[in-house]
């Protein structure tokens, strides 16, 4: 059996209590990556300690910070945890520095679970323009990772395609008895959507729409399908192109 948290990619923003954190969610089998975030409340608010923030974010002690914002804005995450509400802050102003606000905005907006360990730090990541995170009853660690441990796995996808049983928790895909692999991103999210309906005919326009963030692209699709074909072998029939309409994962036999 899969440890809880298999599969998923989780950022960590923390600056206080981050090992913790990442201990437990390494313990239910996430990937972690933590980017300890610089204090951009002052910054964002008046201007100040602009100087002091630059020299910071031209340092060594901001690449892990600048790594995690990377990340975010490139899809690579499931899920982002915020302990503090300078947490929040800080991931805005390094964004907008990197000039990735944009997509950082539209991804957690999306694709990304936010949490955060209490009521005042979520309404910071809603002021900051990143969505709804969640939260638990009590402000603490191992209560705020049962919750990304819960939610994640309810997010997991387990369907039958044909006789073939399908599994996604994150980026990894586990067909049948045999051993899981990660997908890329777009890969993943593709057969997502497949996979959140079988049987039911997805236009190719969109999943265009939905995977391709640079808009409608059809070879891009088809290349992608492809490639899910590959990794699913002898089963490649399980996904079904429909002519002049899309593309189906069959349903159970």
């Amino acid at each position: 059996m899969a440890a809880p948290l298999q599969g998923f990619s989780i950022g960590v923003a923390s600056r206080l209590g981050a090992g913790e954190q990442l201990r437990l969610l390494t313990a239910l089998g996430a990937t972690s990556l933590h980017g300890p975030m610089f204090d951009g409340r002052s910054l964002l608010a008046e201007g100040a300690r602009v100087a002091a923030y630059r020299r910071w974010l031209l340092g060594p002690r901001s690449s892990a910070a600048r790594g995690l914002v990377t990340a975010l804005a490139e899809d690579r995450l499931d899920a982002l945890v915020f302990s503090t509400e300078e947490d929040v802050w800080g991931l805005l102003a390094i964004a907008e520095r990197m000039e990735l606000l944009d997509r950082t905005h539209r991804m957690t907006q999306s694709t990304v679970r936010l949490f955060c360990l209490d009521a005042s730090i979520a309404e910071a990541v809603d002021a900051a323009g990143f969505g709804v995170a969640a939260f638990p009853n009590t402000p603490r660690v191992p209560d705020l990772v049962d919750l990304i441990s819960a939610q994640l796995e309810r997010s997991a996808t387990h369907v039958q395609a044909g006789d073939l049983s399908v599994a996604l928790r994150g980026r990894e895909l586990r067909l049948g008895a045999d051993d899981p692999e990660l997908l890329s991103r777009k890969e993943r999210r593709l057969l997502a959507i497949l996979a959140s309906r079988p049987g039911a005919i997805f236009p190719i326009h969109r999943l265009a729409a939905a995977v391709f963030a640079e808009g409608r692209d059809d070879q891009a699709v088809a290349a992608t399908i492809a490639r899910l074909r590959h990794r699913f072998g002898e089963s490649a029939d399980a996904i079904e192109g429909v002519v002049r309409g899309g593309y189906r994962l069959v349903p159970a036999a």
